[in-house]
This record gives C-alpha cells, structure tokens and sequence, in this order.
C-alpha cells in the first residue's frame, strides 16, 4: 500500500440512458398524464424552460466552457419558441418536454443533461435520502423538499412511459452479462450495464467464470453500448479479481459554483482546491482549451485510489481488452479511463462516449418548479490526462477501428 494519506473515492455515477426520439413532432402518449401537468399554462412551461436554462448557465460548467455566448443564445431562443408555439394536437406538458429533449440533443447530451425517469427517480431517492440522524451526523442536506413532492415522481414516470418506451425506460426489459469462450483459451464477457440494481445481482456469474477460466489466454470485456450506471459496478465486479496492484490517479475538474436550492438534491463528494501550482500544470497541458468560463472557475482535484483486493485478487497474468464505442458513456466510460491510464486494459474500438475524464462528482438533481420535471446536471468540466475535457471528447481507445471491435480484437490476440 502507498505511503502517503489518499482519499479513497468511490464515486456514485447515476445511469446515463440513451433516450428514445428525442425529436418527434408529436408523441403519442402512451401512460397517463398526472393532473398537475394537464394543468400547466404555457406560461408556466415558460417559466419551467427559463429555469432549466438558468441552471445550465449557473452551473454546467462543460457546456458553458465549450459554446460561445451566441451559441447559448441561439439554442435557447430557437426551442423556447417550440413552447411559445407548439405542435399542434401537442399538450403544453409535451411542447416543454420535447423542448428540453431537443435542447439535449442539440448541446451533444454533455454532462449528464438529462430529464430523470420513474426508476431512476426511485434509485436516487435511496442514495441521496439517508435517516436523519444519520444526516444530521454527516452534514448531508434536507432533502426531503424534492424526494417528499409526490409530483416529482409522477412527472418522473410519465416521462420515463412516454418519452422511453417502457417502464425503466430500457426499450427491453433488464440486461444480463453474456460470456463465451473462444478457441478454448480467450474468455469473452459482455458487461451491457453498469446499474446499481446489477451490481449483487450480477457478482457471483462474474466471479465464478472469472475464476473457472482464470488461465485463459486473453479477456476480452466488451462494454460497447454500455450507458453507465454506478463505478462500484467494475470495481466489485470486475478489478477484485482481476487487478493485480493497487491504482492511484489524481484528477482535476472545473466546477463554476455549486447549488443551494431546496428544488435540488446535492451530494457533497469528497474532493478539496486543486493549489495554484497544480492549475498552472492543468493550463500547460498539450489538449487543454482555457477561456473565460474556465478562467473563473475553481479547479478541484480528487485523489482516487483502486486498492488491490488481497482476499479475491485471482493474480491472472493474460492479457485483458476492453471494447468500447460511442455508446460507452457515464460509469462506464470512466472505466475506460481507468483502463486507459492504469494500462489494465488495452482499449479496442470506436471512443468511449464523454463525460468519462476520472473527475467524476454525482450529478446535482433539479426539479423544474412548475410542471415537477426532475432533470439532472454533473457540474464538472473534466480535464483528462492530455488536458482535454471528457465532456467533450470522450476516451479514445489504443486501437481504433472501424470494423467490428470483437473481430478486431480477436486478431490481436491472434
């Protein structure tokens, strides 16, 4: 184990899913809409608009640091206008829905801009509610203004029904691991989420296959379309196994202010001001891009450290490749990362989605005060090891390819 004090961070990275038609002139409904939002005025729609903009511009510090001010403008202006005249036959609901959808879309789906469905609503409450003793003890905000409104979840599972597809919003029901051997010497796991609800559920398959085919030539961990879900999912699951030395990495993150909104729910993740000599070495990095958003912000680093666990470590001595495309986003593009400057993995593919970078810090929820949306913001802007921001380029894999990873991969490994 190291010498000096490190913080272990263990850094809880809500699932980032991929949303279903984020822009269609008319959705046809398919759940019920709640009374309070058959009840809202365009003006409030507006209003809930002119909030959700506020809160990009306060707090989102990747966005703001990567779009001009005109940019912000245009977008901002051009959907306000889909609320102010809406599709006809559309509810005003709908119109500020669809709005925020296509404002999503538009900024790229950066940091973690996303409107928040039922199951994930339900998730969230466990983690940022604790009992009140127990807040009290840890300092932890009230808040019970946002998890006790019982609009919040109905307009959370409206969205999540009608906007999504299905309820929990995954186009298909729950995902599983799927494993293959290959050739009779290179282990093949397919790893298509990372939620927290998978992390017990899906241990002991892991851990069992890892073990029975622990003297395979190559592993080959394919998590391309994988949207993210929670860090502690790879860690547990996959590095207790199979990683062979403690990993430690300090990274940076700008972050332009933080929210005091009783509307919000807010984790206070570990994390401490980078010095000024640090921000000096963050400015003199070859991808690093300043400007004037950055210039005011305050840089923040988190030492993390990946302990090797002595108890389950299996000591495998093959080779591991990690496959990864555009669809690799939030958890799991920072386990790309991970891999990328640990050298755990060699990285084959297409690059990780962004928002990956290491600087991971839980992404504030708000809700919009009129219709009860709940949506959520990671209030980083990433700097990754070459000085470039996560939030926009993503984690670039050691071998690119254009063709299928797998059978990419699989000639490597020869």
């Amino acid at each position: 184990m190291l010498g000096k004090k490190v913080k272990v961070i263990l850094v809880l990275v809500f699932i980032l899913p991929f949303l279903l038609a984020a822009y269609m002139p008319h959705i046809v409904k398919t759940a019920d809409m709640p009374e309070h939002l058959e009840d809202l005025t365009k003006q409030e729609a507006l209003e809930d608009y002119d909030y959700f903009w506020s809160c990009i511009k306060k707090y989102h510090t990747s966005i703001m640091a990567t779009h001009s001010p005109e940019e912000i403008e245009e977008i901002e202006a051009e959907y306000r206008q889909d609320i102010e005249n809406p599709y006809p036959g559309s509810s005003t609901a709908e119109a500020l829905t669809e709005a925020i959808l296509k404002v999503r879309r538009e900024l790229s789906y950066m940091g973690h801009l996303q409107l928040i469905s039922g199951d994930l609503y339900d998730e969230g409450e466990g983690t940022f509610m604790v009992p009140f003793e127990e807040r009290i003890n840890m300092g932890t905000p009230d808040y019970s203004e946002m998890f006790s409104d019982e609009r919040v979840r109905e307009s959370a599972y409206w969205y999540e029904e009608t906007y999504m597809g299905t309820k929990g919003g995954t186009g298909g029901g729950e995902v599983y691991p799927e494993f293959e051997h290959i050739d009779g010497k290179i282990s093949y796991i397919k790893l298509p989420s990372f939620a927290n609800s998978y992390i017990e559920r899906d241990h002991d398959d892991i851990a069992s296959w890892l073990k029975e085919h622990i003297n395979d030539e190559a592993i080959i961990l394919d998590i391309r379309g994988n949207g993210g879900g929670n860090g502690m999912y790879w860690y547990s699951n996959i590095l207790a196994y199979l990683l062979n030395e403690d990993v430690m990495n300090t990274s940076y993150g700008f972050i332009s202010d933080f929210p005091e909104d009783p509307n919000c729910a807010f984790m206070e993740d570990i994390r401490e001001k980078a010095s000024t000599e640090e921000r000096e070495m963050v400015y003199s990095l070859p991808g690093f891009e300043p400007g004037p958003v950055l210039d005011e912000a305050l840089l923040y680093k988190s030492t993390t450290m990946w302990p090797k666990d002595e108890e389950n470590c299996l000591g495998y001595e093959g080779k591991i490749y990690l496959l990864t495309d555009g669809g690799t986003g939030s958890a799991a593009a920072d386990f790309a990362y991970f891999c990328k400057i640990s050298g755990f993995a060699t990285i084959v593919g297409k690059p990780a989605n962004a928002d990956g970078g290491g600087f991971g810090i839980t992404p504030v929820w708000f809700t919009l005060p009129n219709s009860r949306l709940p949506f959520m913001i990671r209030l980083s802007y990433s700097v990754m090891s070459d000085g470039s921001c996560g939030q926009v380029y993503g984690v670039e894999p050691d071998v690119y390819t254009e063709d299928d990873a797998l059978e990419a991969c699989l000639e490597i490994i020869g």
